[in-house]
């Protein structure tokens, strides 16, 4: 049904979610998106990760 219930921004900053992501009790992957000759494919990382991993991750992602 649309409008069925209404999308929020997480309200967690990046840094929150980067610190879960280093826990080893909590779920989490990266998800990267690769174009190349006009075709996409996803590449799928599961953590958890280090700070170093995650420290050379751009800032700004593309948001689905």
């Amino acid at each position: 049904m649309p409008g069925g219930f209404e999308l929020t921004e997480p309200s967690l900053s990046a840094d929150e979610l980067g610190w879960l992501a280093t826990l080893p009790d909590v779920e989490c992957r990266l998800v990267f998106t690769e174009n190349s000759a006009g075709r996409t494919t996803y590449r799928v990382q599961e953590g958890p990760f280090t700070a170093a991993e995650l420290s050379v991750l751009p800032r700004e992602t593309g948001r689905c």
